[in-house]
């Protein structure tokens, strides 16, 4: 009995090895491959096995499975490889642009705040003469560059005499600022770059840092131009929702 059920089963499967068995679920490839050397074995013909029978669908079933797998776990990736990408291109997206100075900015000059849209005059870095705003809630973290327009109002400079600059976010030096008896008057920008510094965006400032010699001129600043401030770095909520898709990878792969 054992033997003929052996026949059947090895007609059944080498019939349709090329043909229908292709079309059938590897699991039960597998259990027939299994039942057909068990089958042998007990007819007294092990030294008969149809080892390349076994092997065939053994690997066929394994092939099955890990190619769900993979498909699965490609699908995963994808997603988060997309996700990354829209997450990228939001942080490199990021800016905010506000009014610098306004008239609510701390002016330290010979005058300060001269009328409605000037403040100046800027000359002297032993009276610690500066520009500068605080911004609360900007939402732009981590700030790496800026565009900064300036409006030079009034330039009384001495020939060879400049006004000398260093420029401020959230009080750390990004950068230098220079303008010379020659530069005259008129709009001007200042665009920099620089390692990001880490927290939100909240302040700018102009400082002075060197000293025109009395009598020989300063300048003055237009208010209300704008200042835009840029991130190139992921936001907290960018950073929280990579960590959590690839927590959910760390996941899907363990099971």
């Amino acid at each position: 009995m054992a033997g003929g059920l052996s026949t059947e089963f090895t007609v059944a499967i080498d019939g349709s090895r090329w043909g229908s068995a292709r079309r059938l679920n590897c699991k039960a490839l597998f259990v027939h491959g299994t039942l057909l050397a068990l089958m042998t074995a007990r007819a007294g013909k092990r030294q008969k096995m149809i080892a390349p029978e076994l092997l065939h669908w053994t690997l066929a079933f394994f092939i099955h499975q890990e190619v769900g797998k993979m498909k699965h776990c490609l699908r995963n990736m994808a997603a988060a490889v997309a996700l990354s990408v829209a997450a990228a291109g939001a942080a490199h997206a990021a800016s905010v642009s506000v009014q610098f100075p306004t008239s609510s900015a701390t002016v330290v000059g010979s005058v300060g705040f001269i009328n409605p849209t000037q403040v100046g005059y800027f000359w002297s870095v032993s009276r610690g003469d500066l520009v500068s705003q605080g911004y609360s809630s900007t939402g732009l973290f981590n700030p790496s560059s800026l565009s900064m327009d300036l409006d030079v109002l009034s330039n009384n400079l001495a020939p060879g005499q400049s006004v000398d600059w260093d420029v401020l976010v959230n009080n750390v030096d990004v950068g230098d600022w220079s303008w010379s008896s020659t530069d005259g008057t008129g709009l001007t920008n200042i665009a920099l770059a620089f390692a990001p510094i880490v927290g939100e965006f909240s302040s700018l400032a102009l400082v002075v840092k060197n000293e025109v010699p009395s009598g020989d001129g300063s300048i003055s600043l237009r208010l209300d131009t704008t200042t835009t401030v840029s991130n190139e770095a992921p936001e907290p909520g960018t950073l929280l929702l990579l960590g959590l898709t690839l927590a959910g990878l760390a996941t899907t792969r363990r099971r």
